[in-house]
């Protein structure tokens, strides 16, 4: 667990950075190790295909773990590089992100920043087939929410927006208590196959 020290060092940077972006990261990740899966059919490179700005994201397996490297690229040059982990909570998929770089530039994508040290954000997923759709969590319900019911989930306010600080127990928690809602997600961005990666083996660290 991470001191309240840390967390409030942490929590000033993201809170500048919230000012900037309007986004509700995570000091700490919403996955345990126990839900973490991998799935071969993630592999390759998808495209947004509903989008007004499409974004590509490349997703690369790191080494034999559990963990993705995923690459994202805007249409107007914009990149961001994340540590991704897919992971299954009582039969829903979700990613969580983290940017892989802390820092800011001109050519890096707006979530990356919302990432930063460090930043978890959330997605809920579908399978992957062809096709498959990603819905980021509703930053703005989520802050609504939390103004209004201030001692449901454990945060800290900067500038108005707040930082989520509860542990992965009560994150999950809360995630369970909200998903039926249809609130806490935005609607899903579809994203479609570009190429497969066919240099990957048998999956040995999925589970059964």
């Amino acid at each position: 667990m991470r001191s309240p020290s840390r967390i409030y060092r942490v929590g000033f940077v993201l809170a500048i950075l919230l000012v900037i972006l309007g986004c509700v990261p995570s000091v700490h990740p919403f996955y345990r190790d126990k839900d973490v899966l991998f799935d071969h059919g993630l592999l390759g490179i998808w495209r947004e295909d509903d989008s007004e700005k499409p974004r590509t994201w490349t997703f690369k397996r790191d080494g034999d773990s559990r963990t993705y490297h995923l690459e994202m690229l805007s249409s107007d040059g914009k990149t961001g590089s994340f540590r991704a982990h897919l992971f299954r909570l009582h039969g829903d998929c979700f990613l969580d992100l983290i940017a892989e770089e802390s820092k800011l530039a001109p050519d890096q994508l707006d979530v990356v920043g919302a990432s930063l040290i460090p930043g978890h954000l959330l997605l809920r997923v579908s399978s992957a087939g062809e096709t498959f759709e990603v819905a980021w969590m509703d930053w703005d319900w989520l802050t609504d929410y939390l103004k209004a019911n201030p001692r449901s989930l454990r945060h800290m306010v900067e500038d108005d927006r707040p930082i989520l600080i509860a542990e992965t127990a009560d994150l999950q928690r809360f995630v369970r208590r909200h998903l039926k809602s249809g609130k806490l997600f935005k609607e899903p961005t579809t994203l479609r196959r570009v190429s497969k990666d066919e240099r990957t083996g048998p999956d040995r660290a999925a589970p059964p």
